[in-house]
């Protein structure tokens, strides 16, 4: 649900009713929504956090070369966590973009690497009390190999793994971000029902 005018209170949000919603914080990374809410007796706030300058949403993707059986990998040092993490390129997606122009335009700014094929495996959320905004997960194919172009906030080194090994990295400790585990498991069920792994 995205930020409602204050002329249309109260709403219906489920069972929830909205009586006053207010922007509590922003930056261009992150915002909280804080809404005043009833349910029944309940009277209360109840916090909405969002990502980027979009609604929310973000894409995820896993470029593999179908030839060589290669996929490869992003580490970047995390901030929140304190500690370099490997996982699938990420990014939100941006006010007026697609998820998958921001699912091309991460893979490129990040790894350095265009795909001819970006094939959309579904969508999961970031959260389901707070956060709001899907994940849009894609497997990119068909690869063409450039420069990164990092943004001035990261710092990404790229690895290539064989994808049997990235498949058994997203079951174990080695990469710790879930949603980027479940975009390889989705693009693993993909690429072995089509013949293709």
């Amino acid at each position: 649900m995205s930020q409602p005018s204050s002329s249309a209170f109260p709403i219906k949000n489920g069972s929830w009713t909205i009586t006053d919603s207010q922007i509590a914080y922003q930056t261009p990374f992150v915002k909280v929504r804080e809404d005043s809410v009833t349910l029944g007796d309940y009277e209360g706030v109840f916090s909405v956090v969002s990502f980027g300058s979009g609604n929310g949403s973000a894409s995820c993707v896993l470029p593999v070369d179908l030839n060589t059986k290669k996929a490869y990998l992003g580490k970047e040092f995390r901030y929140a966590l304190g500690r370099e993490i490997l996982g699938v390129c990420v990014g939100h997606v941006d006010e007026g973009e697609t998820p998958e122009v921001a699912a091309k335009r991460e893979l490129s700014e990040e790894l350095g690497i265009s795909a001819n094929n970006f094939i959309h495996l579904g969508v999961c959320h970031q959260g389901l009390t707070n956060l709001q905004g899907e994940i849009h997960l894609y497997l990119a194919t068909d690869l063409t190999f450039g420069k990164s172009d990092n943004e001035n906030t990261e710092s990404i080194e790229m690895f290539e793994f064989d994808f049997k090994k990235v498949v058994e990295m997203a079951y174990t400790d080695e990469m710790l971000w879930s949603t980027g585990n479940y975009c390889i498991v989705k693009a693993d069920k993909y690429l072995r029902e089509n013949g293709l792994i």
